[in-house]
């Protein structure tokens, strides 16, 4: 009777470690593909989560690395909206603000992955990437950001959830270094010199994912870098409001430009919408239309003999508008 006990026990054991071998051994082969992350934590991201033992796909390792990501900017949204309520520190209520809206925003990302539309899930998770990198950039003057380690883990899983829309994507299946170069000839195409601010511009196009996107998703990659650069001068130009010691003329000049910046915001905001429906025209109006407007900022502080005090990120602005025009021009209208 023991023998008879035996042999199937055997027979159990060993269909149960054959399934584990086989998704450890997915999860090792997924993660020796990143190179953007340490290959342990990869691989701990997932082990450490009892679902991952049922994964068998690559998909679905995708689907749970995507809620990974919204479980991590749920815990960060909270713990800081309680340090903001703590401590009514600007830098603390705008990350608090940051990963409440990346949230619904790596929910809609989920959606996409699970009925495979990649280049959304792409522009979604690096809407949520770049996100996370200005919550890091707004710890400014000795204040030390108290969820760093948290933070930085956040990073690294949005570097892991990118890696499976390259995975899964033909679209998205090159390498950083060949993304690095569609990003490089898009800039050279646009007629921009390669100077440190266009070689910011290959960064931003082409660093994230690690993959070679699609003209249309670059398009919108470029768009929404225009995007967080009105927002980061709009946030500056809030900043130089502030300055008690700034004289009359300053301040009209600076009231104009943030009048005119989150317009800039609202408008390109709109516009996006405009890129994603295919009305590519539309958009390309807009953002001449906004550089011309930007220019107007600085003659305002010219006409008052005074020199506008952003005029470096201003000029990154038109750089990044020169691209996504050109971006936007090199695409088919419906």
């Amino acid at each position: 009777m023991k023998s008879s006990q035996f042999f199937p026990l055997v027979l159990l054991s060993s269909l149960l470690i054959v399934p584990c071998l086989s998704n450890k051994n997915l999860i090792n082969d997924i993660c020796k593909k990143n190179k953007d992350v340490k290959f342990k934590f990869c691989v701990a991201s997932f082990t450490s989560d009892r679902k991952s033992q049922n994964v068998t796909t690559e998909n679905e390792l995708g689907v749970l690395s995507l809620q990974h990501l919204i479980s991590k900017a749920s815990i960060l949204g909270s713990r800081y909206s309680i340090l903001a309520k703590k401590y009514p520190r600007k830098d603390l209520q705008e990350c608090s603000k940051i990963y409440s809206q990346a949230i619904p925003t790596l929910k809609e990302a989920l959606d996409s992955y699970k009925v495979r539309d990649y280049p959304t899930t792409n522009i979604k998770v690096s809407a949520a990437f770049d996100a996370s990198a200005d919550c890091v950039e707004g710890f400014q003057g000795g204040n030390k950001d108290p969820l760093q380690r948290m933070n930085s883990a956040f990073i690294k899983l949005a570097k892991i959830s990118l890696s499976f829309v390259a995975v899964d994507s033909p679209a998205l299946s090159k390498t950083v270094s060949n993304s690095r170069s569609v990003a490089s000839s898009a800039v050279s195409k646009s007629g921009v010199n390669l100077t440190s601010v266009a070689s910011l511009v290959v960064s931003k196009l082409g660093s994230n994912p690690t993959s070679e996107k699609s003209p249309l998703e670059l398009g919108a990659v470029a768009v929404q870098n225009l995007i967080s650069k009105a927002q980061e001068i709009n946030s500056a130009i809030s900043q130089l409001q502030k300055d008690k010691k700034a004289n009359g003329a300053a301040k009209e000049a600076l009231k104009y430009c943030s009048t005119a910046y989150s317009g800039f915001v609202k408008h390109l905001t709109e516009g996006l919408k405009n890129y994603q429906a295919k009305k590519y025209d539309d958009l390309k109006s807009t953002i001449d239309t906004l550089t011309l407007d930007a220019e107007y900022c600085v003659d305002e502080f010219s006409n008052q003999n005074l020199e506008f005090p952003l005029m470096k990120q201003q000029g990154e602005f038109t750089k990044l508008a020169d691209v996504a025009s050109e971006r936007i021009s090199s695409l088919p209208e419906n």
